[in-house]
């Protein structure tokens, strides 16, 4: 978590940033002399407590002999900033011979960051059913992997930016909170084999459309439907053309479109109330590799299903944890640049092996390989409760 100079303090129609030192009311930048800004700020930060005078001279004034009537011009000039009335106060009271308190409510994020930065929403099912949760879900979390993989671009996990699912917050609010300055939603509807993706790429500072498009295509374009997406959000947060001689940015492990339904569909049954579906889950997977037995991520994603099975008492470990390795190391011969691979190794290290350098190795090379990627986060939280790192846990739990 950054330091308190790094965030930005919102109450009202006002946000207080102080590593900018700016009070703004929505878009007018106000003027506070240094003391008093740093005044507003040990009241914003220290609120719903009484912040006496000493306190307050010693935060402010450090090592500089001050009276009552230089705080008293401080306060004043804040409350003319932000139009309170000392007898009926919304934002500073004043508690009589002690000291002042901030009585308005306050929402924190981090002060916006130099480089580009984006969260990707979960996509709206559209659909005349409602039954295509799990493909909404897909596609997203593609993007969020293809984007993830662009230098400088820094892209929310996906389990920051899926958390705000259904919720109902404007853009700006889930902006400010995810700390980005764009963000990226979109609907999804599948008739029949038609599909209709329509996304938005939005600023946050003033939630103006910066990119929409509607792709209404064969299902069978989903690759292209979410290669165009993501290449095209590059190109609009870097302005850089991405050359012609450009790889396909989403996993071309199968080209069956089966296959990878199924293997969306199981990887929503494992987000899903912490992974309880895993049995339903496990099925899919099979199906998928029945399919295309060269499917790494349906072996990579099948391998902690048979962990599951141990740690939830289906079966004894030692009936299981040989098929979980051999699951992964599977996946990891079709394609030893997955970080879903890795992931599942990390498991199996910890699990099976009691391996924790082979975890620490392992886990951190699946957040190289995916850096926005909930499960890979999720891994290297495990490792690191289970090695008793837990600073650096809680730290990884707040990404």
């Amino acid at each position: 978590m950054g330091s308190n100079k790094e965030r930005v303090y919102r109450f009202g129609h006002f946000s207080l940033d102080p590593s900018q030192f700016k009070l703004q009311r929505a878009d007018e930048e106000l003027s506070l002399r240094p003391k008093s800004f740093a005044t507003l700020l040990c009241l914003v930060q220290n609120r719903n407590r009484i912040v006496t005078k000493d306190e307050l001279f010693e935060s402010v004034w450090t090592r500089t002999y001050v009276n009552e009537t230089v705080a008293s011009q401080c306060i004043g000039e804040i409350r003319a900033a932000l139009g309170d009335d000392i007898h009926h106060p919304r934002y500073i009271k004043t508690i009589p011979k002690i000291g002042y308190q901030f009585i308005a409510e306050v929402t924190e994020s981090l002060a916006p960051l130099d480089r580009p930065s984006i969260a990707v929403l979960p996509f709206r099912d559209m659909s005349p059913k409602g039954d295509q949760d799990y493909l909404c879900e897909g596609i997203a979390e593609e993007v969020i992997t293809a984007l993830s993989q662009v230098k400088d671009l820094r892209v929310i996990a996906r389990t920051s930016s899926f958390s705000f699912k259904d919720k109902s917050l404007d853009i700006q609010e889930i902006g400010h909170r995810l700390n980005v300055r764009t963000i990226l939603e979109g609907s999804v509807r599948k008739t029949g084999s038609r599909l209709r993706v329509a996304v938005q790429l939005i600023n946050v500072a003033d939630s103006s459309h910066l990119w929409s498009e509607e792709f209404d295509r064969e299902m069978g374009d989903v690759f292209a439907i979410q290669d165009d997406i993501s290449v095209t959000v590059m190109q609009m947060l870097k302005g850089e053309l991405i050359g012609s001689e450009r790889g396909p940015l989403t996993e071309r492990q199968t080209g069956d479109l089966e296959a990878y339904t199924l293997q969306l569909k199981g990887r929503y049954l494992m987000y899903r109330e912490g992974g309880r579906d895993f049995v339903d889950a496990m099925t899919y997977f099979e199906k998928a590799i029945e399919i295309t037995p060269g499917y790494a991520s349906a072996y990579a994603s099948l391998s902690p299903c048979y962990l599951l099975l141990a740690v939830w008492n289906h079966v004894e470990p030692n009936t299981v944890f040989p098929q979980a390795k051999e699951a992964v190391l599977k996946a990891l011969e079709l394609d030893p640049t997955l970080g879903l691979a890795y992931e599942a190794l990390a498991l199996v290290r910890i699990l099976c092996d009691w391996d924790w350098e082979g975890a620490d190795r392992s886990s951190k090379r699946g957040l190289e390989l995916s850096p926005g990627s909930e499960s890979a986060h999720n891994v290297r939280l495990i490792y690191l409760v289970a090695v008793g790192r837990m600073d650096e846990a809680v730290a990884e739990a707040e990404i």
